[in-house]
């Protein structure tokens, strides 16, 4: 089973303090793809936050980084886009860069 848990944390841990690190995809595809290949995870979004799933376990991404993290969602219902800095200040500007 893939671990996208270690590969965020490992992300961030790389990423220079004014850099940023953009994750998106489809929403809940572990389950659209009944779990196979690259598609054993659910990614999707919950009141508010982001959240990584598949039946046996389920976590939140803003708890994970406790709360260290700046969270976006694409406009549209079945995409996301996850922003994550270690400067929110930094997360929110990339964020208006790809809105706009």
């Amino acid at each position: 089973v893939y671990d996208p848990f270690a590969a965020l944390k490992g992300m961030m841990q790389v990423c220079q303090d004014d850099g940023v690190v953009v994750v998106w995809g489809h929403m809940n595809e572990g389950v659209t793809q009944n779990y196979r290949n690259f598609h054993q995870w659910n990614f999707c979004w919950e009141d508010d936050d982001f959240i990584i799933w598949r039946p046996d376990r389920r976590q939140s991404v803003r708890d994970m980084f406790d709360g260290k993290v700046y969270l976006h969602q694409e406009n549209q219902p079945d995409l996301y886009r996850i922003i994550m800095s270690k400067s929110p200040i930094k997360a929110r500007k990339q964020a208006a860069k790809v809105d706009a």
